[in-house]
């Protein structure tokens, strides 16, 4: 029997695999595949679509955030799913609850603000704290060598 580490891990890894081949397209296939994986990640009893996990009334706070992560990841790699109006409106509504304190007032979005207007602004965060991380390994080394304290 797998560990709920191992379990979680290879659920980050299916997770991981859809959204890299997101960049190009995102089908529905793919769709199915990263909802029960997020499932998975999650515990869930049974594999759920993004749609039904947007709509699970039962997640907790951090349920809920790590799903908003894994939503914003996929809008970051192709927001066509996000076409798809109840997608769209339901999974801004999570964003609106999950980020309302922090990524919003940061990207100056406000809670008023139409679902339409959102999106965009939310788009460029996963890349932009991908290279703000990136820039911070950069700086402790120095071709592959840690950087020397002066």
């Amino acid at each position: 029997m797998q560990s709920n580490e191992s379990l979680f891990l290879e659920a980050a890894t299916r997770i991981d695999s859809v959204l890299e081949s997101a960049a190009t397209n995102v089908s529905t296939t793919q769709l199915v595949e990263f909802g029960n994986a997020i499932a998975d990640a999650l515990d869930a009893d049974r594999p759920l679509t993004p749609r039904e996990l947007l709509t699970d009334q039962h997640l907790s706070h951090t349920d809920q955030k790590f799903l908003a992560t894994c939503l914003l990841r996929l809008l970051a790699a192709n927001d066509a799913p996000f076409e798809d109006r109840e997608m769209r409106v339901r999974t801004v509504e999570l964003f609106d609850v999950v980020y309302a304190d922090d990524i919003y007032k940061e990207k100056h979005i406000n809670l008023k603000d139409q679902t339409h207007e959102k999106l965009p602004k939310l788009k460029d965060v996963v890349p932009h704290i991908e290279q703000r991380i990136q820039h911070e390994i950069d700086s402790l080394t120095v071709t592959g060598h840690p950087k020397a304290d002066t």
